[in-house]
């Protein structure tokens, strides 16, 4: 009984291989890691000055992902994903989107 499964078991794998869609291919960046680190922490920096209570220039980036999905939210086109995290306060957090054309959304924020 076991032997006489197996093809079938093997033949439903290999042609869910052959069905697979790998979904349209990923777009170039317009801008390099770097750039869109560089214009997000400038953005933020220059929207959180350093308070009494929060050092706004000690965030550093903890994340960074270039994708069209952020927390099953889809978006039009592709864009980077940079998140900023306070290292000792570490609960707090921004998330922003840099887009194509070089717009900065802020798209999550944990204080």
């Amino acid at each position: 009984m076991r032997i006489a499964t197996l093809p079938l078991v093997l033949a439903l794998f290999v042609s869910s291989l052959c069905l697979a869609d790998p979904g349209s291919p990923i777009p170039k960046p317009k801008q390099s890691a770097t750039q869109a680190i560089e214009i997000v922490q400038a953005l933020f920096l220059k929207a959180h000055p350093d308070s009494d209570t929060l050092k706004y220039s000690d965030f550093i980036v903890v994340k960074l992902e270039y994708a069209r999905l952020f927390d099953d939210k889809a978006f039009a086109e592709w864009g980077w994903f940079v998140t900023l995290r306070h290292p000792v306060q570490n609960d707090v957090s921004f998330t922003y989107r840099l887009d194509p054309k070089g717009e900065v959304t802020l798209i999550q924020e944990t204080v």
